[in-house]
């Protein structure tokens, strides 16, 4: 397939979100005027949510009393669900939900063919729903918050809330254009989430996650599996230990050639929650790896097999209203048939801050550093090389496996995937044997085209002593609970068993890593919107006995579309500063479904 039919389609995966814009970004049009004395009827009453149930809601002639019922119906319904509560059972959470509805009159032709009536309206059911768990945030350092209408879980198919999937697609000029997908289960509680039984949330676990991804037009992919013990504690400094074992399979572009591997791991991991300013979590892992490898260039094929011991390090955290990352990793490999092993080692820091200019309107700057080193005699196939990458370093969960495979180079999106190396004098490409590079991604707001995640309604009127009403928004109840959430978390460790002053440290330390979360979803995050997208990447890729090694800069531009659980970027970078035999330009597009329920 050409990459002018390549981007044809993933234009046509992102036109439904375009088109979608436009009607989300109306206003509601909601009436508060209309009486039951006046006349109208209910054409239709529907509840915003996600596998809503089919509840029989009051039709006939319209009043604000039966808008009143289906609130409470609604209400009911939500309360009855015996799964929406079942993955916060045994720890604390801070909790809203609030129900409002909006009544739209519609158009008499409408109104006359619909009902018969010349004066109808439509109404709409709303639920506000957002959960913060106040022991654990997720793995994730950017909060990737779900959307604001709340899940029937008692109506979501059991094989979807088992395994939990996530789908995306991408497109990348070396990788062509690919499909991924990939699940996570609990084996544990697999029997009762098939069963439709309610699920208590256990310290322990035992995690199965596969994931993997295909290109539809290049002979490439990306294979992975990993299965996780983990024993969950949240007293003292440890929180989380686990054992796993992983296997891996990719194919994918390295430079002028094709590079396949598979490779099996075990390992295990320890989380602590550090009393260290900025950071929050600290993960140490340590795994020995086996691999077989095969690199090719046209007809001509080596094949290696190694073992190899591998660590890392990560660290979450969040500085000056910003959210922060920081990776270590490190490996130590002796390929099979070869006296001589090598070693290499891996960082980066990762920065996001959203820097608001109005409410829920923010300008985001991200920016990732990275560099890296490799002693002894790598082979090829271990040797560095940057390029466009599927991964996103702030953005992936810490369990992920684009965070615990080890970094291939650089992020040089000017290039496609796995592309960028040291020319030789022959005029080939090289691995290098050092590198080191630096990105910046830029978001500017449109404000017409989002719409906040945490509307900022209304939702109650207060009283002060002095006989002034004060109104209440939705945004504040969210505040005022996640204020009182330290308290009730102290509370909770105390009847756990916990000294006083041990489940006062516990409870600040927690604080820490909740607040920032809970500031950003009230304050920043949109239930949609859409972003013009400024790029810079600027790298270099270093060998001690290969060619040029020039310092590679590029600029581009792209979009960025948010759309409750779905995200879309595109974008393209040309290489203002290239190496000998470099594209001019690289045209990426990643679209991924992530919190499906």
């Amino acid at each position: 397939m050409s990459r002018r039919r390549s981007f044809a389609l993933v234009l046509c995966l992102a036109l439904p979100f375009v088109r979608a814009l436009p009607a989300w970004s109306q206003p509601d049009q909601c009436r508060a005027d209309i009486a039951a004395a006046d006349g109208y009827a209910i054409r239709a009453m529907r509840v915003e949510g996600r596998w809503t149930p089919q509840l029989s809601l009051p039709g006939g002639d319209y009043s604000p009393d039966k808008v009143s019922e289906a609130i409470g119906l609604v209400r009911e319904a939500l309360d009855a669900d015996r799964n929406r509560d079942a993955e916060f059972e045994g720890i604390s959470a801070v909790s809203i939900l609030h129900i409002d509805s909006c009544v739209r009159a519609v158009d008499e032709a409408t109104c006359r063919a619909g009902v018969g009536n010349p004066k109808c309206v439509e109404v709409v059911i709303r639920p506000h729903a957002l959960r913060l768990f106040l022991a654990r945030v997720g793995s994730n350092v950017l909060p990737i918050p779900r959307a604001n209408r709340p899940t029937f879980f008692g109506e979501v198919p059991a094989p979807l809330l088992a395994l939990n999937p996530t789908v995306g697609t991408a497109y990348d000029s070396a990788f062509g254009l690919s499909l991924g997908a990939g699940i996570s289960a609990n084996l544990l509680d697999l029997p009762k989430t098939l069963g439709g039984e309610p699920v208590t949330l256990s310290d322990t676990k035992l995690q199965f996650q596969a994931s993997g991804r295909t290109s539809l037009t290049e002979p490439f992919y990306n294979a992975y599996t990993d299965l996780t013990f983990s024993r969950r504690r949240f007293d003292g400094a440890v929180h989380d230990i686990a054992v796993s074992g992983y296997y891996t399979a990719n194919d994918v572009p390295l430079g002028e050639s094709r590079y396949a591997n598979s490779a099996l791991g075990l390992g295990g991991s320890v989380g602590f929650r550090p009393r260290l300013e900025p950071f929050t979590q600290i993960i140490l892992g340590a795994a020995y790896r086996w691999s077989r490898n095969d690199l090719s260039s046209g007809a001509v094929s080596r094949v290696a097999t190694e073992n190899a011991g591998e660590g890392r390090v990560m660290a979450d955290g969040y500085l000056a209203g910003g959210f922060l990352r920081l990776a270590l990793w490190g490996d130590v490999a002796a390929p099979t048939g070869n006296p001589e092993s090598y070693q290499r080692v891996v960082g980066m820091a990762g920065y996001g801050k959203e820097f608001a200019i109005a409410l829920n309107q923010t300008i985001g700057v991200e920016v990732l550093a990275s560099g890296g080193h490799a002693w002894g005699t790598p082979p090829e196939y271990a040797r560095f090389f940057g390029g466009n990458s599927a991964k996103s370093f702030l953005y992936d969960a810490r369990d992920s496996a684009a965070l615990t495979s080890f970094p291939r180079g650089p992020l040089i999106r000017s290039l496609g995937e796995g592309q960028a190396g040291v020319s030789t004098g022959a005029g080939g490409i090289r691995g290098g044997t050092s590198f080191w590079g630096v990105s910046l991604n830029v978001s500017i707001p449109i404000p017409p085209w989002s719409r906040p995640l945490i509307p900022n309604e209304v939702v109650d009127t207060l009283t002060d002593p002095d006989g002034t009403q004060q109104d209440v928004t939705l945004k504040e109840v969210l505040k005022q609970q996640v204020g009182q959430g330290e308290r009730l978390l102290r509370s909770s460790l105390a009847r756990q068993g916990l000294p006083p002053d041990e489940a006062t440290a516990q409870a600040r330390g927690t604080w820490k890593e909740i607040q920032p979360v809970a500031d950003f979803i009230a304050d920043q995050a949109n239930l949609f919107s859409v972003k013009p997208l400024l790029m810079l990447d600027v790298a270099q890729i270093l060998a001690a006995a290969a060619g040029e090694s020039r310092v590679r800069v590029a600029i581009g531009g792209g979009l960025q579309l948010t759309i409750v659980v779905a995200r879309f970027e595109i974008g393209y970078l040309y290489a203002v500063q290239r190496a000998p035999g470099d594209d001019r330009g690289n045209l990426f597009a990643r679209l991924t479904f992530q919190n499906l329920f």
